[in-house]
């Protein structure tokens, strides 16, 4: 059996190890190639900006980016991880109360 010997992380001038490696989050610039987690945060955030009547037309769309998000949680940082959670509790709100308001509005719109 052949093991895998595993270097120690290098550390610079007794800095703390993650300092060697660029840090990325769902505030940082643009990268060249974004992950698909990020990208998936870009396009909720983009939704999150749309009016409540746009957002409940957009229902479906919001709802599998937020499955997206979730199916990459064990990639996210602890930022990204409350913004899911976050992202994940609005979605099932924003699901449920959906059809509520639609057939209040088709009701609404029948009477008038």
């Amino acid at each position: 059996e052949k093991f895998i010997n595993r270097a120690s992380p290098i550390r610079l001038n007794h800095i703390h190890s993650s300092a060697n490696y660029p840090q990325f989050n769902m505030d940082s610039p643009t990268t060249v190639l974004d992950s698909p987690h990020v990208k998936t945060i870009k396009h909720l955030k983009r939704l999150l900006r749309y009016d409540v009547d746009d957002l409940l037309e957009q229902v479906n769309d919001f709802t599998a980016f937020a499955k997206d998000l979730q199916a990459y949680s064990w990639r996210l940082n602890n930022k990204e991880q409350r913004f899911m959670e976050a992202v994940m509790h609005f979605q099932g709100e924003l699901a449920s109360d959906a059809p509520f308001i639609e057939a209040v509005e088709n009701a609404h719109s029948c009477h008038h």
